[in-house]
């Protein structure tokens, strides 16, 4: 056993240096040193990550304080006019107690987050924000805020945000499956400087049908028309009536967003997302709920057809013009909105009123925990984790001490982490194990 003891230690030093050590956990977690930061990806945490193991694959989360994770939210350029950011960070806080408040959603009990960081929560970039350029202007209007959420009847209000409401906000029942709320009613949001409050684009009537065929809608590989049927009420959008060869089919305006987002810069990124007038290309193939789609049939009068079948095919093809206004669902505060107000004298009190149907910041010391845990990835075949200093790693309550370097941690057929330390902690981890069989 020896001999084999010597083999493996002299393979493992001609080993690169990142694959050097490997062994199978069931949870890792990464405790920094004061001063330390992890980085994953292009996004640098000084809280704990913690990894995991799910059905599908790794999981990565964060413990961080409230203040850091409030540090970490980039929903918006930190050189904006300071009520407007002291009104984000309000906003951001009660989402986040209000999302608590509620319960973990169904992904958040699967992994074991209490929110997301991506934009289906609030956008979370960790310790880089409060560190980049005009991050001692957003850590000051967290300070200045401290504690601060708005409630309703008591609890924190569902505090909902968007980049540009291209002029007015929208209740949340005509935007949403959601029972009314008096505080998200709608609201007009004169002055926004966003380069979004009006967007168009045309793209070939077939990138819209197929997108739609791709989902299994029942769309027919023949168009006709296409109509945005408006509801009575404040003028929304909310129905798209798609008539093919198959008939009418009728979607929600929603739905036809996520289907465009999806699917459609995936098959076709050369036409989606669309061509801005002045040159570039906008964000998103359908940027809100409120848009209008005109269909312009082939010269002539012809049908185009569409399809996976050459037959059905024609040459002459039918042209979309999606027009639209605003960025985001339209719903609570517009942050181009809020930016207007700001800028015409408004202190954030104000702004969040005006938005939030009168609701006007409150203390409230027992809304919100001291930690929450943020849901970075999951999913994922194989995580690096990069350390820039001294870090705790504690596998399977099994503590050690690592200095600088990169951890590989892979799902593998067990469903275990394989975890792989960087060399400088090698010697001491493989004198554990030797000292804890000293027969070998």
């Amino acid at each position: 056993m020896r001999i084999v003891v010597a083999v493996l230690l002299s393979l493992m030093a001609a080993a690169p240096a990142a694959a050097q050590e490997s062994a199978a956990f069931g949870e890792v977690e990464f405790v920094p040193a004061e001063g330390t930061t992890l980085t994953f990806g292009e996004r640098s945490y000084a809280g704990t990550l913690r990894m995991s193991v799910a059905p599908d694959g790794l999981v990565l989360v964060e413990d961080v304080g409230i203040d850091g994770y409030l540090s970490g939210i980039r929903e918006v350029p930190l050189s904006w006019h300071e009520e407007a950011l002291a009104a984000q960070v309000v906003a951001a806080r009660t989402y986040l107690a209000w999302t608590l408040d509620r319960g973990r959603s169904a992904d958040g009990v699967k992994y074991g987050y209490d929110i997301c960081a991506t934009t289906s929560c609030q956008v979370y970039a960790g310790v880089g924000v409060v560190r980049g350029p005009d991050g001692d202007r957003w850590a000051e209007a967290i300070e200045r805020t401290t504690g601060e959420v708005l409630l309703y009847e008591g609890k924190p209000a569902q505090a909902m945000y968007h980049s540009t409401s291209g002029g007015r906000t929208e209740p949340i029942e005509d935007i949403f499956d959601s029972t009314p709320k008096p505080y998200l009613v709608g609201a007009e949001s004169p002055g926004e400087q966003s380069p979004f409050v009006d967007w168009s684009y045309e793209i070939p009537a077939y990138v819209f049908v197929e997108a739609l065929r791709e989902v299994g809608s029942g769309v027919g590989s023949t168009l006709v028309d296409v109509e945005v049927v408006d509801q009575e009420i404040f003028g929304g959008l909310w129905a798209v009536r798609v008539e093919s060869s198959t008939g009418v089919t009728e979607f929600t305006v929603n739905r036809i967003r996520s289907i465009m987002n999806s699917h459609g810069p995936r098959r076709y990124p050369g036409l989606l997302p669309g061509a801005r007038p002045g040159g570039g290309r906008y964000p998103q193939a359908v940027l809100s709920y409120r848009y209008d789609i005109t269909y312009t049939p082939p010269p002539g009068g012809q049908i185009a057809r569409f399809g996976m079948f050459p037959e059905t095919d024609l040459p002459i093809e039918g042209t979309l013009l999606f027009e639209g206004k605003g960025w985001g669902h339209h719903v609570g505060m517009s942050q181009y909105g809020a930016l207007a107000l700001a800028e015409a004298g408004e202190a954030y009190p104000d702004v969040l009123a005006h938005f939030y149907g009168g609701l006007t910041p409150t203390q409230s010391s027992d809304a919100l925990p001291d930690v929450v845990t943020v849901g970075l990835a999951w999913g994922r075949d194989d995580i690096a984790l990069s350390a820039d200093g001294p870090v705790d790693v504690v596998t399977d309550g099994f503590a050690t001490a690592s200095g600088p370097g990169i951890w590989l941690a892979s799902f593998n057929d067990e469903g275990d982490i394989a975890l792989v330390a960087p060399d400088r902690i090698l010697d001491e981890r493989l004198s554990r194990l030797i000292a804890a069989f000293p027969l070998l």
